[in-house]
């Protein structure tokens, strides 16, 4: 299991005008053995193929934080019904 005590390192490009920064980290070898097959098998590079798995998953975070945000949006928070029963 992943040690998450460290204080993670956030992305801050060092030219606001680029679209990209570089992301450094340290992964297992049974996740990167495996990019590397399929890489192999697509003939893909493995850098593509991450970035293909990233993005797939920063499309849906930001599809579940819009649904959130859109349900949240006509739904009360609990505090605020139990103020408006008590008025």
């Amino acid at each position: 299991m992943a040690d998450h005590s460290e204080i993670p390192n956030f992305a801050r490009g060092r030219n606001p005008d680029s679209d990209t920064v570089e992301v450094r980290m340290r992964l297992p070898k049974y996740v990167v053995n495996a990019y590397d097959a399929v890489s192999i098998a697509r003939r893909q590079e493995r850098s593509d193929l991450i970035l293909e798995s990233l993005t797939k998953d920063a499309n849906q975070w930001m599809h579940e934080a819009s649904l959130l945000a859109n349900v949240a949006r006509g739904n009360p928070l609990p505090a605020d019904l139990e103020r408006d029963a008590n008025a």
